[in-house]
């Protein structure tokens, strides 16, 4: 159900008919099978090659064997998706021969790290090429590039398939449904989970079910356990991405509550079948898509403002047909997995210099030089792991991160 994985498993496989021959490096534990969406991009026909990183591994160390698997499979581009180390790998894959095209997925303060360092940060390690996943994102990524610095940014969302099981009319049931990561920092699960409790004690015609995974299942578990007892809302666990796709035509409305997004894939999924979404405002996104009163209410408070929205869907006649048809046509172009595929690969050629596959130069430095990078970020530094400093490096490096912290505080 994650916005990144759903994006690789819906566009990789549509590279190869537009020119681009795709590989996925996934990070693998030695001990274990590759995850589920591995398997699916392989049985989909993208390669996929395992990055064995040993026990204790660093940020350099995890850079290095990102070079080894390069230099193995010489491509054209590099995408490193979300993981970090894969971002400071740009300046020995750029003395490869190999181009990094950042993507920013969501709108928070990792990416907006992530922004920063390799957006504005070191010249050596900048991202020349970007792809976010909504206009806000790309809107305000080029507005924070460096003056006179060239930065190329496109808007891809991830992209849907068109779907193959549609809402139908509600007639005795009005279906509600969640999708997506089970945590209350940025979902606010606990607040749809509230919330649902209210809508099936005051409209009893509701039947709610919140599907996916995460850090708060059991904290959820508990509180409908104790809170809905005598109402309908269930609790359905993890489902594959496909599933939780088919299993939105069975809804009416989905309830999304996040603080932030960057553009919601169960919000497409659910359009795409003719589902109204019930949204919390969010300034990444959701005004993409999401037209207030048009195809879905766009709502200013997680209580009162859903109870009415739903009381309009349930009471006012042809209400929900027309908004669920407007939201079906709302899903095209840009939105559909084939479209994004197509502006995927024209990125990735400009990113490449329209070069031929394999075409690396030669030479370039050893993947087994020692790994240089800059200053740990400090809003990076949960999620980047050094190897131990050099005595008497200590006192620069600590001058470097309190300048970067005056930039940032400054910007």
């Amino acid at each position: 159900l994650s916005g990144c994985r759903s994006w690789a498993e819906r566009v990789l496989p549509l590279l190869e008919a537009r020119g681009v021959a795709p590989c996925a490096l996934y990070v693998a534990a030695p001990s274990r099978k590759p995850e589920a969406h591995v398997r699916l991009l392989e049985s989909s026909g993208v390669p996929c090659r395992p990055l064995r990183l040993k026990s204790g591994w660093t940020t350099e160390s995890a850079v290095q064997s990102i070079c080894r698997e390069m230099a193995a499979i010489r491509p054209d581009v590099f995408i490193p998706n979300f993981w970090l180390p894969g971002h400071y790998a740009v300046r020995p894959l750029r003395a490869m021969g190999i181009e990094t095209i950042g993507v920013m997925h969501s709108d928070d303060a990792y990416y907006w790290a992530l922004a920063d360092e390799f957006a504005r940060g070191d010249a050596e390690y900048r991202c020349r090429h970007w792809v976010t996943v909504s206009s806000y994102l790309r809107d305000e990524l080029r507005r924070r590039a460096l003056p006179g610095e060239p930065l190329a940014v496109e808007m891809i969302p991830s992209g849907v398939r068109p779907a193959t099981r549609v809402a139908t009319e509600p007639t005795a049931e009005f279906r509600i449904g969640y999708v997506g990561r089970v945590v209350q920092e940025a979902k606010r699960i606990m607040d749809v989970a509230t919330c649902m409790v209210r809508l099936a004690e005051t409209f009893p015609e509701i039947r709610c079910e919140i599907i996916g995974g995460g850090s708060e299942e059991r904290r959820l578990t508990e509180y409908l356990a104790a809170h809905a007892k005598d109402v309908p809302v269930r609790y359905l666990g993890v489902m594959d991405a496909e599933a939780a796709a088919q299993h939105m035509g069975d809804l009416h409305a989905l309830l999304l509550l996040s603080d932030y997004e960057g553009l919601s894939v169960a919000l497409t999924e659910a359009m795409a079948a003719g589902v109204v979404p019930v949204c919390y405002d969010c300034r990444s996104g959701l005004r993409d898509l999401v037209r207030d009163g048009e195809n879905g209410f766009i709502v200013h408070d997680r209580e009162t403002g859903v109870v009415s929205a739903i009381r309009r869907l349930l009471q006012e006649p042809g209400l929900w047909s027309s908004m669920s048809n407007r939201a079906r046509s709302s899903i095209s172009g840009v939105f559909l997995a084939e479209t994004g595929a197509e502006r995927w690969a024209q990125v990735i050629r400009r990113a490449a210099g329209d070069r031929p596959a394999g075409a690396l130069p030669a030479g370039g430095p050893s993947v087994e030089e020692p790994v240089r990078l800059p200053p740990v970020h400090p809003h990076l530094k949960t999620f980047d792991t050094r190897d131990a400093v050099p005595p008497g490096a200590e006192d620069g490096l600590r001058s470097a991160a309190a300048r970067r912290d005056h930039e940032l505080l400054r910007t």
